[in-house]
């Protein structure tokens, strides 16, 4: 059996979808802040991913307090492709979150379940990573291996997540800190009207109404000044 994955409060539907496709992980779904701390308590270290919704209004809080309690831990942001960047740099503006935080735009019927899944043999590896530097600095295992053994799991990981990205069939988007789109599947397309190579580079305001794309760049603008 496989770890656990807690969904914040997320609707019933996303609960049932991934309780269906991902069977060899246990899925809860906690309310509120204290119940996820209760969660993460009662299964410390068995923890792989948390999901939670950027509709939720409390993504930021949740991501440092799950950082804050085991930074190992995925922490995959569900965001509508509106609020994909406000929520993308509100995350990069923290000092406080571990090293996966993600916000992500997936329909949870199609590409959530597998990123998931990447997400939380990401967490295993950071986990063995760390087993392996303790053990190596206690003189039980070789200082060579683990640089070596990371390596060759990142490599493993990073080309398994590109495949699932790429074969989902829901547009998947990342972006890098300073707001423009660093990858995007051909699904994009379809839904957006631009290939993904047309897309890479440019700001995420691009796949927005014209109505909108000022707002977005004055209100990005001032959150910078601010």
């Amino acid at each position: 059996m496989m770890g656990s994955v807690l969904l914040f409060e997320m609707p019933p539907e996303i609960n049932r979808c991934l309780c269906d496709q991902l069977t060899e992980q246990q899925i809860e779904n906690v309310i509120g802040q204290q119940a996820l701390a209760d969660a993460l308590a009662r299964r410390a270290g068995d923890v792989e991913a948390i999901v939670v919704s950027a509709a939720c209004d409390a993504e930021q809080r949740v991501a440092e307090q799950v950082s804050e309690v085991d930074a190992d831990i995925a922490v995959l942001i569900l965001c509508h492709p509106t609020n994909f960047e406000q929520v993308a740099q509100s995350l990069r503006f923290s000092v406080s979150l571990g090293p996966d935080v993600h916000p992500i735009m997936a329909s949870p019927a199609e590409s959530l379940p597998e990123l998931v899944k990447e997400a939380s043999i990401r967490t295993r590896q950071r986990r063995r990573y760390h087993h392996l530097l303790t053990a190596a600095t206690s003189g039980t295992e070789s200082r060579q291996a683990v640089p070596r053994n990371l390596a060759e799991e990142i490599r493993s990981s990073e080309e398994r997540f590109r495949l699932v990205v790429e074969a989902a069939s829901d547009p998947i988007i990342t972006i890098e800190a300073d707001g423009r789109i660093h990858s995007a599947n051909s699904a994009t397309e379809s839904v957006f009207g631009y290939s993904p190579s047309e897309m890479i580079g440019k700001p995420i305001a691009i796949i927005m109404p014209d109505p909108m794309r000022k707002r977005q760049a004055a209100a990005f603008s001032k959150y910078l000044i601010s």
